[in-house]
């Protein structure tokens, strides 16, 4: 089964929200539908920008800046040798990180 998006789960939390109201609102309890009517206007507001283009699309806008910056010359790749030196400045600064923790 497919993992929901954070969308598709906002969704149904409200289908079920406005459904606990329906009920509440049958059997008389009024303070309970407020609740509930507060909880459901907590809705996030729907993904803007690059967050609401399909990721597909995303790839695709992203592999045309790609493209662009390595034709002007701009982009970098990593021979092994900085990729290596990397690592261990990275390995460095997290055993480093990790020994000012200890000490305090």
């Amino acid at each position: 089964m497919a993992a929901l998006t954070k969308r598709q789960r906002l969704e149904a939390i409200n289908a079920i929200l406005m459904a606990q109201m329906q009920q509440f609102a049958e059997q008389g309890y009024t303070p309970a539908i407020k609740a509930l009517a507060a909880v459901a206007a907590l809705n996030v507001k729907p993904p803007q920008g690059f967050a609401a283009i399909s990721p597909e699309r995303r790839r695709a806008i992203s592999e045309k800046g790609r493209r662009v910056i390595q034709q002007q010359g701009k982009g970098h790749k990593f021979t092994s040798d900085e990729a290596r030196e990397a690592a261990r400045k990275s390995v460095e600064s997290r055993r480093h990180k990790r020994q000012q923790r200890q000490g305090e």
